[in-house]
């Protein structure tokens, strides 16, 4: 059970294109260091931490803010490479969570996006893990050769050319180094014994990029470590906010896990300073049964309002067909428009944007509707509607005066969920 005093707050009305969006508000309507985000899968939780980056950024006046996916440790008998990258995903929300421990509220946010089988899995003690941890700085004093000997204690592996991650490479009085928790490699130059810089480089063209202040380099994931009692408990701070994505369907799972794991799931309640718990239906679900407060959003996916030809149609047939459902869900957008929505649309590209300008120039009904244009990547488009007396702190600010309408790709059906997931890309930051 929570623990009595654990603040709840329940959100439903959520549909899963919006989450993002939502999430992104909560964060900047409820400040904490740490945000930890559970939902149902990896894909899930990779395109969440997408999202999430994607509105932070374009709402104005937002402080930094780092989207990581925390993904499941790989069984035993896994491919190789593809175990050692999950392993360094892993290692790397480790060590960022660590250095946000203790604290208290930060400029930066570090939101977390994660399954219930990998929040609860083993993860190394949180004292073995700090000592296996290596910080160096610009200026600071450290002996080449020992540097070389640390790496090696690590277990880097010496390469000609350091090009991937756990590898470092020596070249006069120049130690290239790729972390197993980050995602570029840093030139570390030294004059005798002290770091003289400290930049970031292409491992492809070997060329030297910006420069930063310091870099961390943990412990390969070859490296055993002992095994945390509390689990990813000892790596939270008090402070940190969780976050359950349709929580009803993961009680079975948590409840499961969590017996397998004697309760692990306690200790880490008794860290966090609130829990929310976020979907599109109200459904019963243990941990929110007695929320704290309750708010409902009015949130639907573009796609109930989106046809697309069918697959056996070909050539003309389905460039006719394809044009019809496109103007007739344009006009759908200008009808919301002129019930007083606003309308923001997002492109990947420069091109997507212009095609998308030249669409809309050719319907004189279309010309008025005044899009608000994005850059960026949002995985499936949907309508939000504010209404009269909604909580001005949750509102899309910056984004559009609410209430306001989404659209995205709508040359392109929504992508499958059963779609095989990117390769590694944990990491997802992003800056007003």
């Amino acid at each position: 059970m929570p623990p009595p005093s654990l603040p709840r707050h329940k959100h439903t009305g959520v549909c899963p294109p919006a989450r993002g969006a939502v999430i992104a508000a909560l964060v900047r309507a409820q400040p904490a260091p740490v945000w930890l985000v559970v939902t149902e899968n990896l894909r899930a939780a990779e395109q969440l931490a997408e999202d999430i980056a994607f509105f932070h950024a374009a709402a104005e006046g937002s402080a930094p803010l780092r989207a990581l996916v925390f993904p499941e440790s790989t069984p035993d008998g896994a491919d190789m490479r593809e175990a050692f990258a999950t392993s360094s995903d892993r290692l790397t929300v480790l060590s960022h969570l660590r250095a946000t421990r203790g604290l208290g509220r930060t400029p930066d946010t570090l939101v977390v996006t994660t399954t219930p089988a990998a929040l609860l899995q083993s993860v190394p003690a949180l004292e073995e893990f700090a000592t296996r941890e290596i910080t160096l700085t610009r200026g600071q004093a450290q002996p080449f050769q020992g540097l070389i000997e640390a790496l090696h204690a690590l277990d880097y592996d010496s390469e000609a050319v350091c090009e991937a991650p756990g590898h470092y490479a020596v070249r006069g009085g120049i130690i290239d180094v790729y972390p197993v928790t980050t995602t570029q490699p840093y030139r570390l130059d030294f004059f005798g014994d002290e770091i003289e810089s400290i930049r970031e480089f292409d491992p492809v063209t070997q060329r030297s990029g910006a420069a930063v202040e310091s870099v961390s380099l943990a412990a390969s994931p070859r490296v055993r470590l002992g095994v945390s009692q509390t689990g990813l408990a000892d790596y939270l701070s008090p402070g940190t906010h969780l976050l359950c994505v349709e929580p009803a369907a993961l009680d079975g799972e948590f409840s499961a896990l969590a017996r397998a794991a004697h309760d692990a799931f306690a200790p880490l309640l008794a860290r966090c300073a609130a829990a929310f718990g976020m979907s599109d239906l109200d459904e019963a679900s243990w941990l929110f049964d007695e929320a704290t407060t309750e708010a409902t959003w009015d949130t639907e996916s573009l796609a109930h309002h989106r046809r697309y030809p069918d697959d056996a149609l070909v050539a003309q047939e389905r460039l006719s067909v394809e044009e019809d459902a496109r103007h007739e869900f344009l006009r759908q957008i200008a009808t919301w428009r002129k019930a007083g929505y606003d309308l923001v649309i997002v492109s990947a590209k420069e091109g997507e944007e212009q095609r998308a300008q030249e669409i809309l120039a050719e319907h004189p009904d279309l010309k008025g509707l005044q899009p608000r244009w994005l850059r960026g990547g949002m995985n499936e488009g949907f309508r939000i509607t504010f209404r009269e007396g909604a909580d001005s702190d949750l509102m899309w600010a910056g984004v559009g005066r609410p209430p306001p309408v989404i659209k995205h790709g709508w040359g392109r059906p929504p992508q499958k969920k059963n779609q095989s997931p990117p390769g590694r890309k944990a990491d997802t930051q992003s800056r007003a």
